[in-house]
């Protein structure tokens, strides 16, 4: 779960806001914070990672989306 994001950071940039669930990263698992951390590594500066995201908009209901995010 994003507990913050980053003022005119890349992840604000693409659109990603506090309580988003990161489920995925360039199509493989995110589990936990090491997961992600090792596949932004992977990606060049420059590059874009694919993030799947759970979105909570109303109480229970859930919206999934892919954000691509631009790593500086």
């Amino acid at each position: 779960v994003l507990m913050e994001v980053d003022q005119d950071g890349p992840g604000e940039d693409a659109g990603l806001r506090r309580g988003d669930i990161i489920i995925e990263a360039n199509r493989q698992p995110v589990r936990n914070i090491d997961d992600l951390q090792r596949l932004m590594g992977e990606v060049p500066a420059g590059g874009d990672l694919l993030l799947r995201i759970e979105r909570i908009i109303s109480g229970q209901q859930s919206s999934f989306l892919w954000i691509p995010v631009r790593l500086e």
